[in-house]
Formats: C-alpha cells, sequence, structure tokens
C-alpha cells in the first residue's frame, strides 16, 4: 500500500479518536449514572435522560465524524470504491441525526424527534453492515487492499450475525442493551481496524524507504 498522505491521516486519526471517544463515554457514563441506569437492559440511547446525559450525545456526534472520517479515507486509498464509503457516509449522517434529536425511552409518549431518533439508530446499523459488505467487493479490486478481502468478509459476517443471533426477538428486551453494546464493539473494533491499516501500512512503506536508501549509499 502507498504511503497515505497528510489528510488521510489526518482522516485516520479522526475516525480512531472520535470512535474511541464513544466507546469511553458508553463504559464511563454507566458508571456515573450508577444504579438508576441498568446497562444489561436499557439501551445506550438512554443514558441520555440520566445525569450527564449530554455526553453520550456528544459521544453520538463523534461517533458520527468518526465514521465519514473513515468513509472519506476508504473512497481516497481504496481504488474504485464508491459504494462502500458512500453507505459509510450515510451510516454518518444518521448518527449525526442520533446526537441532534432527543431519545425518549420505551414505556414514555414518544414525539416525532424520537421516533426519528429510534429509527435513525437502527438503520444506521444497517447501512454500516451494507457498507462492509461492499467493501469486500472493492478491497477485492485493489491490489494494495487485496490480501484483506478475507478479513474483510470475516468482519461484515460477524457483524451480521451480531445483529441477528442478538437481535431482541431473541435475546429479549431484558438483555437489549448488552446486544446493543455487543453490536456496537464489533463496529468500534472494525473501523479503528480499518482506519490504522493506512496508517500501518504507510510506516512500513516509509521504513522500507529509508532501508533502501539507506542500503543505496
Amino acid at each position: 500500500m502507498d504511503a497515505i498522505t497528510s489528510t488521510e491521516r489526518r482522516l485516520a486519526v479522526t475516525a480512531i479518536a472520535g470512535s474511541a471517544a464513544f466507546a469511553a463515554v458508553a463504559v464511563v457514563l454507566p458508571v456515573v449514572q450508577g444504579s438508576s441506569y441498568h446497562p444489561a437492559r436499557e439501551a445506550i440511547d438512554d443514558l441520555t435522560v440520566g445525569s450527564g446525559g449530554w455526553a453520550i450525545q456528544a459521544g453520538f456526534g463523534a461517533a458520527a465524524l468518526a465514521t465519514v472520517a473513515l468513509a472519506v479515507l476508504l473512497r481516497r486509498t481504496i481504488h474504485r470504491a464508491a459504494v462502500g464509503p458512500a453507505l459509510l457516509g450515510v451510516a454518518g449522517i444518521l448518527r449525526l441525526v442520533l446526537a441532534v434529536t432527543r431519545h425518549i425511552p420505551d414505556g414514555r409518549t414518544q414525539t416525532t424527534a424520537s421516533s426519528v431518533h429510534a429509527a435513525a439508530g437502527g438503520l444506521s446499523m444497517v447501512v454500516t453492515i451494507m457498507a462492509m459488505f461492499a467493501l469486500v467487493r472493492a478491497m477485492g479490486r485493489d491490489a494494495s487492499w487485496r490480501r484483506y478481502k478475507r478479513t474483510q468478509l470475516a468482519w461484515s459476517v460477524a457483524a451480521l450475525a451480531v445483529v441477528i443471533v442478538l437481535s431482541p426477538p431473541v435475546v429479549g428486551e431484558a438483555h437489549f442493551g448488552v446486544a446493543q453494546r455487543v453490536g456496537e464493539a464489533v463496529l468500534f473494533a472494525w473501523t479503528v481496524a480499518m482506519a490504522a491499516r493506512p496508517l500501518v501500512a504507510s510506516d512500513t512503506t516509509e521504513v522500507a524507504a529509508a532501508r533502501l536508501t539507506a542500503a543505496a549509499r
């Protein structure tokens, strides 16, 4: 893989940092809210109604930024990749919707905004998985990414399996929080792995070039 540009490096760092920020808030905020929040049963979105709820809204914004950054990065680094990055861009916009619309927990009177929020949450997961599968084909057409094609397929199947196996009809509402967190954990790990790949490949290319230059001297 060719050395990435400074812009692509910033995109990769943004994707990793944004994902890490969202993950950190999703892990720490339940501890802050204590017994008023039940991670196994309640959705990540339910954190918005407790103490420091603004933080998870900011976390959704960070996740949106990370997703869009990754979309642009992959569009720039995978030859002829169009569908996958475009779908990731849509997923990023849907994550932004989560950040700017108010979530209302189940059992309370819902509003138009809360209904939009709920729809955006489900769609963002579905669209992201579609993007993951679309990227498998794109990687197969790019010589520098081809060796990662099988790994990408494994990530895609794993994400789809989690959504199906840990869906509410299967695990029940009592464990919805666990199911959502496992799904988000898979997407977090995938995002970081994908963003880090050009960084690592670029560093390896630069080291190899430096060694060749030294040897030539």
